[in-house]
């Protein structure tokens, strides 16, 4: 989810795993311990969602096609500052102005179905 949150802010590019563990902490998600060893079993159809590229993981065609599916977003355009991202994700909670009382979270919201 982390990672389909990145993807639609700034497309693809390597995601460090000290990035995901950083930003589940500030948005008060629970991810595994290894989210490196994650990205690199992550599979669908018996291929990869993710290859590594320098010091990350960088989603392969078919995982952008599997997250955009999956997560309902499409690929953004926005230029990655790491400094900058944090503060993405306190604009996006943001209280929403026509009712204090709900709060806006970050797109894409994981759904659970029944």
């Amino acid at each position: 989810m982390i990672v389909a949150w990145f993807y639609s802010r700034f497309g693809l590019f390597p995601v460090e795993t000290k990035l995901v563990r950083e930003t589940a902490d500030h948005m008060g998600l629970v991810i595994p311990n290894r989210p490196d060893n994650t990205m690199r079993q992550a599979k669908c159809k018996g291929q990869t969602l993710y290859k590594h590229v320098g010091g990350g993981w960088q989603l392969t065609p078919l995982g952008e096609r599997y997250v955009q599916q999956r997560y309902e977003v499409k690929r953004g355009n926005a230029i990655f500052k790491e400094e900058a991202v944090f503060e993405d994700v306190l604009v996006d909670c943001q209280p929403n102005k026509e009712d204090a009382d709900e709060v806006a979270l970050p797109r894409p919201i994981v759904q659970v179905q029944n």
